[in-house]
């Protein structure tokens, strides 16, 4: 089934260009943020915030640049209007496009709810938590985020159909227990794509939005086989 699911999601790339093309567009709109920040004067200001600051919760704004809420408090009220304003433009710009790439691959109609949803499903990894660094924080981590990455693995799919978190969560879990191994497969195949692209720190965007639509064309693979 893995390589069939592979062969798949390189069918529904290469049927449908505008895909990977509004993809690339949305990977290299968001860098352009990404470079206009790190240039402005809020990321040196955030920066030294944050170093001075002690471990807090924070926001990850763009791929590269980390703000801590003291950071943006010790903003004056002009720059901080315009990180909120970056913020949500990004945020816009990313769910907007990944709402709309799961749905055209899916073959169905993108509803307000179903973006709603979407868009509430990401929120958790704009959350950068405080953690303190070992080998077993790591391995227990990596672990966690590994196997509830691929037990809701289908899931942004599914909320994109309109289906409520209370029918979709549970519709993901038994994808993802009937495929296990190639769920696992493929989670790899994500996270391993979203890491890289975390560590780059000039075209960081752009990858991760390559590895969107990769995501995509797989979640819509994987749907498409249980139905």
């Amino acid at each position: 089934m893995g390589s069939s699911l592979i062969y798949d999601a390189v069918h529904r790339l290469r049927g449908s260009p505008e895909t990977v093309a509004v993809g690339l567009g949305a990977g290299l709109f968001i860098q352009g943020l990404d470079r206009l920040l790190q240039e402005s004067p809020i990321a040196h200001m955030a920066a030294r915030s944050f170093s001075a600051a002690p471990p807090t919760v924070s926001v990850q704004l763009i791929s590269q640049v980390t703000f801590s809420r003291p950071a943006l408090m010790g903003l004056e009220p002009t720059w901080q209007l315009w990180a909120l304003w970056l913020l949500l433009l990004e945020y816009s710009v990313t769910i907007g496009c990944g709402g709309w790439l799961f749905a055209r691959l899916r073959g169905v109609s993108l509803s307000p709810k179903g973006l709603v949803r979407y868009g509430l499903l990401t929120v958790p990894s704009w959350i950068v938590l405080p953690y303190t660094p070992g080998p077993v924080w790591t391995a227990l981590s990596t672990t966690i985020t590994i196997c509830g990455f691929a037990l809701l693995f289908v899931l942004p799919g599914l909320l994109i159909e309109g289906i409520p978190f209370s029918r979709a969560i549970p519709m993901s879990v038994t994808v993802t227990r009937r495929s296990w191994l190639s769920v696992v497969g493929a989670t790899l195949v994500v996270l391993g794509g979203y890491q890289l692209a975390a560590m780059d720190t000039r075209s960081g965007p752009m990858l991760s939005a390559v590895v969107g639509v990769v995501h995509a064309s797989l979640v819509a693979g994987f749907l498409a086989h249980t139905e």
